[in-house]
């Protein structure tokens, strides 16, 4: 008899980062994917449509995206294993006025 070692389950989690005053798709942006404890799991720049794709194989129950740019306020969106909706994340600019 052999053991087979169990495969993990492959999770992705897509979406668009936009300007939120221009509603133009931002290049370059960084996403992180963070664990409960600030780890970083997976990351990937935005492309030039603004799109993101990261995959992983690990738990990323109570984890969480942050994205960050020099230019723009960083965000931190909590993230579910069954959240890959392909969101849109609206991102400020610092200084910009507030709402």
């Amino acid at each position: 008899m052999s053991i087979q070692p169990l495969m993990a389950q492959e999770v992705t989690l897509e979406g668009q980062v936009i300007d939120a005053v221009t509603q133009k798709p931002l290049r370059a942006i960084t996403v992180v994917l963070k664990d409960q404890e600030n780890r970083i799991i997976a990351f990937k720049a935005t492309d030039a449509q603004g799109y993101f794709k990261l995959t992983t194989v690990k738990d990323i129950a109570n984890g969480y995206i942050e994205i960050n740019h020099l230019s723009y306020k960083k965000q931190r969106i909590r993230k579910q294993t069954d959240d890959s909706d392909g969101s849109i994340y609206y991102f400020t600019r610092r200084g910009a006025a507030e709402k």
